[in-house]
């Protein structure tokens, strides 16, 4: 090491005194002498080059990281030169235990099976597509999402789980997402992973996804296939703060060696929810998603108008259940209390057996409460929550789920919540049941089929304090009418009618079939309680009612100069305006929903062209919609002055 002379360093009188004046701040912080402290200035300025050194190394080796010989490098290369995807982003609505189509099964969120569908639709030589679903943050809800697509897919498809109490298995499972990295790397082709499971858990969203996706520039098949992956989150509006907290750096974080986001390796997001609330909406707005297509249109399109509406006529929901007022405190326990010592609910014995789904508050002591109170009335309890998920017997004896399923000889691979219970109520015919809990059973899960049925649900404001949570947990009560027989649900009116709104307006909606979804969309349209409508066969008939009301107009302004009579476009379609669509195709009840548009002071009226059904041209309807104080009085005939007279 050469020494530090002032020869070498300074050049004028300011820089010697700066120097001299550092050497003595040295000398006095340090107690040595003048030549031990140039010797510590040098040793920190070579330090310092090392470091500087050590930087511009890595730059220039990063640099050339596709001449380095790295194992990886070739792959790397290849991936600067992938085409990048648009990814797609799906809202897949359905009301809570909606049912649809001839085999009357529950729609849960439709979410596996057409997860399966997109992974067919998109494999091809180059890309293999894996479907990740994430489930609610819940152990129930993931193993039910277990037990469902090992009933549909076991055998076809290879399911993957990524959780703490997964083992490790050669085809990706296991606890940690090197694991899942592992199976992709190293798998024959026949046993890569096709489904991949795992819950909201914020690592498992935030970090875990994150460097699934950023490792995709270097890893390939043993075919040398890449990989691409379509993204389910069940109970999006649940986990949508974590969800976007994701998809944001997803969006943004660019990789220096490809140049891509990591959504580059995304093909479609699908938020899977029956509560699209406007947290939900809010969220998704501050990373720039304001609009969701509808799964339905694309993914869907097996289902028809018709299906639809038999559907509808087919649900049982908090529409088509009795409900009965009750105005009872907010808590819990001391409603179901009330509830309990009035005559709305038949004392148990001579030959009553209750199924009471109560559910308790969000502290598991209140679960506790309610079931000891059951327990003292003579009901055998389920319980279900983080510590406990199975039956208590009114003398206190505990089977947990798996002790039941032991018992009844039921596979824990393909046996739900709602399978135990059918087999509890087979053997125990005259025992009355209370189902309590909170967190766990207000999402995802299934109660009510042949077998096993709710006889009284009871709720109080607690359970109404956000619309969202509140008619989830009274979807509980919901399903196929076959498998959901009529159940009286227990509470106050208004928080009740509240959520028979929103479950209204959702059914709606889904009947119009749009191809977007917004915030608006499912909010409310006042404007139309002012507007009324009627539906004719032809343009011709549409306006002489029109030309009845308002004698004055002149619509199409026939006979003008500007005259414009309604033409049909190349496929035989009468097109319209509508709200955002412009020169569409639109369903007869999207018109009716959105009456009001374009009514104000100067257009007195609208007549809008529609079809029952927009694939079949011959199915067209003519929709006149006016002010309702606009709506000509009808005059009641009457045969005879008598007649008249008698009327007064």
């Amino acid at each position: 090491m050469t020494e530090l002379s002032l020869q070498q360093v300074i050049i004028t009188p300011e820089q010697i005194f700066q120097y001299e004046l550092l050497i003595e701040t040295i000398m006095d912080a340090r107690g040595c002498t003048e030549p031990e402290a140039v010797e510590y200035l040098n040793k920190k300025k070579q330090k310092k080059i090392r470091k500087i050194e050590k930087k511009l190394s890595r730059a220039k080796a990063k640099k050339n990281f596709m001449l380095s010989g790295h194992p990886h490098a070739r792959t790397v290369y290849e991936n600067r030169f992938r085409s990048k995807t648009l990814t797609k982003y799906y809202l897949n609505v359905e009301c809570t235990q909606f049912t649809i189509g001839k085999t009357g099964k529950a729609l849960t969120r439709v979410g596996l099976s057409n997860a399966a569908k997109l992974h067919q639709a998109y494999s091809n030589d180059d890309d293999k597509v894996i479907s990740i679903i994430i489930s609610s943050c819940s152990l129930a809800e993931t193993a039910q999402w277990k037990v469902r697509t090992n009933k549909e897919f076991g055998k076809e498809l290879n399911i993957c789980t990524l959780s703490s109490k997964t083992r490790t298995t050669k085809n990706g499972s296991g606890d940690k997402i090197g694991d899942f990295l592992s199976g992709l790397s190293h798998a024959d082709d026949k046993d890569l992973p096709d489904i991949l499971l795992m819950c909201a858990h914020s690592k498992r969203v935030k970090d875990d996804l994150l460097v699934l996706l950023k490792s995709q520039k270097r890893i390939t098949g043993t075919n040398g296939r890449k990989f691409k992956f379509n993204l389910f989150f069940d109970e999006a509006d649940k986990n949508i703060g974590l969800i976007t907290d994701s998809l944001k750096k997803i969006r943004t974080l660019i990789d220096v060696d490809t140049g891509h986001t990591m959504d580059t390796y995304l093909n479609e997001v699908h938020f899977i929810t029956a509560t699209p609330s406007p947290p939900f909406w809010g969220a998704l707005r501050k990373i720039g998603i304001h609009k969701l297509a509808n799964f339905d249109i694309e993914f869907g399109k097996e289902i028809t108008t018709e299906q639809r509406k038999r559907a509808r006529k087919q649900y049982q929901s908090i529409l088509t259940q009795p409900h009965i007022d009750f105005q009872g405190p907010a808590s819990a326990l001391d409603n179901i209390k009330m509830v309990m010592e009035s005559d709305i609910i038949p004392p148990i014995g001579k030959n009553i057996q209750n199924i009471i789904f109560a559910p308790a508050e969000n502290r598991i002591q209140t679960h506790n409460d309610v079931k000891e109170f059951y327990l003292e009335n003579g009901y055998h309890v389920f319980i279900h929550n983080g510590p406990e998920k199975g039956i208590y017997d009114p003398s206190m004896r505990f089977k947990s789920l798996e002790q039941l399923n032991i018992e009844y000889n039921l596979d824990p691979n393909i046996t739900e919540v709602r399978d135990t219970l059918r087999f509890w109520q087979e053997k125990n015919t005259s025992a009355s049941l209370a189902i309590t809990g909170w967190y766990t059973i207000t999402r995802g899960l299934t109660f009510n089929t042949n077998g096993f049925n709710f006889t009284h649900m009871i709720f109080s404001w607690c359970h109404a304090k956000k619309l969202a949570e509140f008619v989830q947990l009274l979807g509980r009560c919901c399903g196929h009418a076959d498998y959901c027989d009529p159940i009286k649900l227990i509470g106050p009116k208004q928080a009740f009618e509240s959520a028979q709104f929103f479950v209204k307006n959702l059914l709606d909606l889904k009947e119009e079939n749009v191809e977007q979804y917004d915030e608006k969309s499912f909010k409310k349209n006042k404007a139309n309680e002012a507007i009324t409508y009627e539906i004719f066969n032809n343009w011709q008939d549409a306006r002489k009612r029109v030309t009845s009301i308002h004698p004055r107009c002149n619509p199409f302004n026939i006979g003008r100069k500007n005259e414009s009579l309604p033409t049909l476009n190349n496929e035989g379609f009468y097109t319209n305006t509508l709200r955002d669509i412009k020169q569409g195709i639109m369903e007869v009840t999207h018109i009716i929903n959105n009456r009001a548009w374009g009514i104000n002071k100067n257009n007195k009226y609208r007549i809008h062209p529609g079809y029952t059904d927009i694939t079949n041209k011959n199915t067209c309807k003519w929709i006149v919609c006016y002010r309702k104080e606009e709506e000509p009085i009808q005059e009641e005939k009457t045969s005879s002055v008598m007649d008249a007279f008698n009327k007064q």
